[in-house]
């Protein structure tokens, strides 16, 4: 293939060259990643513009915010205080508790919160009991009911007293010291665990603290066995998601591996479930997705969210599917029916987040720990109140004190109760076995927790009338001490009491049948991440965000990004094959931006409105790169086209219609059309004779070119287009290649402008200069009519050209002007149209014969143009009219008047020899007689 074919063949396929080409750059990138981060953050933006999900009303996301760290202390916090935290939500109705804290390593035992109080209280209530076994001694011995011999009395109170009242009271004083100066918080807090009923913690996917005895029980206990998944795509994903994390992290410590490390095993058997916390992360550092499950050993851990969300919608049975995760037997709240959820997730398994939109103190309802605490905080406080009062009242014997007094003793009796039924029930909470049963027991039963919450109810209607009480006594004891002290513990009460049945009160609504996540979010943790719509979201919301998501069921879809690349592909490429029927580069440039605009809508359109999200970045960039180099090869073929048009037809058409013609450069098409236009052609009078005369070829070619661009011009002033010069004949055409509906009108003007150029020549070279033998003077004949148009020839070589009969009627009618003496001859059929509409009565004619040419049979009835009748003297009108007249008589055949009119016409004005022409054949016809079947028509013999 020799190099023009080669050149060709590019020229020919550049746009499909184009689109392979950057189609196979960007697939690259694509295959590499190279646009990822770019294309995540078009997703982050999607995301904003696409509509919000419902927030689920059952979560409510429970902080240690930094209210709560002011309030009780640096983090981390004893375990006891979450603990108390589960007792006081399971009163409060909380259905679940979800801890997003990772409880790793044991405490150090730590002495209770409260522990100086509860030492003072028992010395106190050891004095008491001693007080009182040696006062009941002493009553004994003076009442006589006991003797004792003076001689034994040392052993007496050696055994009696020491021993049996004094020493065992020193002992369980002991005992509440240790126990409160050395508690066991883990303890504390797993049975606290346990007691709450429903509480979920965490399990870590990475190798980060070693606990075989954990994994063994949390493999056995918690993982999921209801997953179906015959082609193993959860491995894999896991391992793919593994892989990416590595590589995003940098990491290369041992937690770089993949494991399964649950929470202390002391902790984590007292809890309901667990969840793995671990939350993948984008590339460029954002939380956009989720693994759901991850496969150890056969089985699958769920994701801290999910997993209590399939206990909570009682999922029966999940299945992997190539493209999303189906739960089926899913029984959602308010539904007797069982249902089927079906997850979508992208190529690895993972579920899109539909996050909230905004920052995290905007996403979902918000309860700080400190109150939880405070509500302890205040019901210690309220029943220290009573106890001081029960322990003052005594002091005053009024009616009014010994009342007060029965309702503190009552409102003790009922705490104390309280604080033994939860101890016991405590002391059942034993945790439970690798197979889910508990152990040593039964547990706690639902009518455990009833009798528990109504003693509760009990004791706080006993303590409700204390404040009742306590309202109408404002003032006791005569003593302004003691009334003093009075009044203090009172209000003490008063306020502490108010504030704590408030609080219960708005908390029940608060925490009643939520799924409640715990987690830390004060500000100097550092377990905060990046989402679409936040530098800083408290990663205890994504967990939250994995279970809107899904309980909503608004998922967003992932599409594969090849999809929308091969559709890419594939439209371009159509758009191209449409684009190649298209002449005009223009309409080219605007259909072609279909394949900018369609990858760009279309996925914008599915995200809006059906949350599809196909990622669209490379296929736009696919559109758009081929789209501009398409658009700078179209621009440099327009400038090469446009230097073509001008060199093809800047010499013979003006240059107001070059530009028309390079703006619109379909009309110059290889090939031809018919088309109703004018044809003019011009020849020189006596040319041979004037070539001789002057027998200088150089000489004559400055000559023949100064004059024939003189005539030249003036065919293009007045919008011709100049078709061939043939010797020292001028070929030229009116009403192509742009379209002129005067193109007749055009012609003849054309043809007067062209004599006035010629006299303007001959005035300078023959009557100034002297510097030509003789004037030049052209014949010109015009006709109109169907003539085929366009260009001719090959792409290598052209010419813009006419060919038809009306063309050669043209030429005829040139040479038809030796005839009668005229210059410019045209058609009936040219001087109708130029004598039309706007421009009727502009020009001014002499009707000739209808004269039968050389070659075309049909007679052609010819007129003779003089010029325009502004720019004409008034005998040239007058001798036209005069003429006409004599012309309709000779076509009658009464050719004595007509010759009387002619004689007349050629005295008027003389310098048309046509009058003559036609009186000397009247006088023929009159000498000779009328021809037979007279019809007026006149027979060429020559051309």
């Amino acid at each position: 293939m020799g190099k023009t074919q080669k050149n060709s063949f590019f020229k020919k396929n550049a746009d499909f060259l184009v689109l392979a080409l950057v189609s196979v750059i960007f697939c690259l990138f694509t295959v590499f990643g190279v646009l990822q981060r770019y294309e995540m953050r078009l997703y982050d933006l999607l995301l904003g513009v696409t509509p919000e999900p419902k927030e689920s009303s059952e979560i409510l996301l429970v902080e240690i915010d930094d209210d709560s760290i002011e309030e009780i202390g640096t983090w981390p916090w004893t375990r006891d205080i979450l603990g108390n935290a589960l007792l006081r939500m399971k009163e409060l109705g909380a259905y679940s508790a979800v801890f997003d804290i990772e409880y790793l390593e044991p405490s150090a035992k730590a002495a209770a919160p409260n522990a100086e109080d509860r030492v003072l209280s028992s010395i106190s209530a050891g004095e008491k009991q001693i007080a009182q076994a040696l006062d009941q001694m002493g009553s004994e011995i003076s009442a006589g009911t006991r003797s004792v011999p003076q001689s034994q009395m040392h052993q007496f109170l050696m055994n009696t007293v020491l021993r049996e009242q004094i020493d065992p009271v020193f002992y369980s004083l002991s005992r509440e010291v240790l126990d409160t100066l050395s508690r066991n918080n883990d303890e504390i807090f797993a049975t606290n665990v346990q007691f709450f009923g429903n509480a979920w913690l965490t399990m870590n996917l990475r190798n980060i603290y070693s606990n075989p005895e954990g994994i063994e029980y949390a493999s056995e206990r918690f993982l999921w066995n209801i997953v179906s998944d015959p082609h193993n795509r959860i491995e894999q994903g896991n391992e793919a998601s593994f892989r990416e994390e590595i590589e995003n992290l940098k990491e290369e410590t041992v937690s770089a591996q993949r494991s399964l490390v649950p929470a202390l095993s002391n902790i984590i058997d007292h809890a309901a479930g667990a969840g793995f916390t671990n939350v993948y992360v984008d590339s460029d550092g954002t939380r956009r997705r989720i693994e759901l499950l991850n496969q150890y050993n056969g089985k699958y851990a769920g994701q801290l969210a999910f997993s209590p969300l399939l206990d909570y919608l009682s999922v029966e049975h999940i299945e992997r599917k190539k493209h999303s995760l189906v739960l089926s037997g899913v029984h959602l709240p308010q539904s007797n029916e069982a249902t089927t959820i079906t997850i979508p997730l992208d190529e690895k398994g993972r579920m899109l987040i539909n996050w909230q939109h905004g920052e995290y103190a905007d996403s979902f309802r918000h309860e700080s720990v400190m109150f939880l605490y405070l509500l302890d905080l205040l019901e210690s406080e309220s029943i220290s109140c009573v106890s001081y009062l029960a322990d003052l009242l005594p002091l005053d014997s009024s009616e009014e004190a010994q009342k007060l007094l029965e309702d503190s003793e009552a409102a003790l009796i009922a705490y104390d109760e309280v604080q033994e039924m939860l101890s016991s029930l405590l002391a059942s909470c034993y945790g439970f076995e690798a197979d889910g049963s508990e152990r040593n027991g039964r547990g706690i039963q639902e009518s455990d927790y009833n009798a528990y919450f109504a003693l509760r109810d009990s004791f706080y209607s006993a303590m409700d009338l204390v404040l009742e009480n306590l309202n109408e006594v404002p003032f006791l004891f005569e003593s302004e001490i003691l009334a003093e002290y009075y009044a203090d513990a009172r209000d003490a009460f008063l306020s502490d009491w108010s504030v704590f049945r408030e609080y219960l009160t708005d908390m029940k609504t608060v925490y009643k049948d939520s799924v409640c996540f715990i987690g830390y979010t004060a500000a100097a943790s550092t377990d905060f991440g990046v989402t679409p719509f936040s530098r800083s979201y408290a990663n205890l919301g994504t967990h939250a965000n994995v279970f809107n998501t899904i309980l909503q069921r608004d998922f967003i879809t992932p599409v594969s990004e090849w999809w929308g690349i091969v559709a890419t592909i594939l439209l371009c490429l159509a758009s191209i094959i449409v684009c190649r029927r298209i002449r005009s580069a223009g309409k080219k440039n605007l259909f072609s931006l279909v394949y900018v605009l369609v990858p760009l809508v279309v996925p914008v359109l599915l995200m809006l409105c059906f949350k599809i999200f196909m990622p669209f970045l490379v296929p736009v960039l696919i559109g758009t790169v081929t789209y501009i180099v398409l658009l700078v090869l179209r621009f440099v073929d327009v400038i090469n086209q446009s230097a073509f048009l001008k060199n093809t037809f800047g010499a013979y058409v003006a240059p107001e219609v070059v530009s028309q013609i390079i703006k619109n450069p379909e009309v110059a098409q290889l090939g031809g059309s018919d088309k109703n236009i004018t044809a003019l052609f011009s020849d020189v009078k006596s040319f041979s004779k004037f070539s001789e005369t002057v027998n200088d070829p150089v000489r004559l070619v400055q000559i023949l070119n100064e004059y024939l661009g003189a005539l030249s011009d003036a065919i293009m002033d007045n919008r011709g287009t100049i078709d061939k010069y043939v010797g020292d004949e001028i070929v030229s055409f009116f009403g192509a290649p742009l379209e002129n509906p005067n193109h007749a009108f055009d012609a003849l003007c054309a043809g007067i402008r062209m004599k006035q150029a010629e006299a303007e020549y001959n005035k300078k070279h023959f009557e100034v200069d002297h510097d030509i033998p003789f004037a030049l003077e052209s014949r010109v004949g015009v006709n109109s009519g169907l003539m085929v148009v366009g260009n001719m020839g090959t792409e290598k070589k052209l010419n813009y050209t006419i060919m038809g009969n009306n063309v050669n009627l043209a030429s005829r009618l040139e040479g038809v002007n030796k005839v009668y003496g005229t210059w410019i001859m045209c058609s009936e059929n040219t001087w109708k149209e130029a004598d039309s509409g706007k421009n009727e009565g502009v020009l001014l004619s002499r009707r000739l014969d209808k004269v039968r040419v050389i070659n075309i049979n049909t007679p052609v009835q010819i007129y003779s143009v003089l010029g325009k009748k502004s720019e004409l003297p008034a005998q040239a009108i007058e001798a036209a009219h005069i003429f006409n007249e004599g012309s309709d008589l000779y076509l009658q055949g009464d050719f004595e008047k007509a010759l009387k009119l002619f004689r007349d016409a050629a005295r008027c004005y003389a310098q048309d020899p046509s009058s003559e022409v036609f009186a000397r054949r009247c006088e023929q016809f009159i000498k000779e007689g009328k021809p037979q079947n007279w019809d007026g028509v006149y027979t060429m013999v020559s051309k």
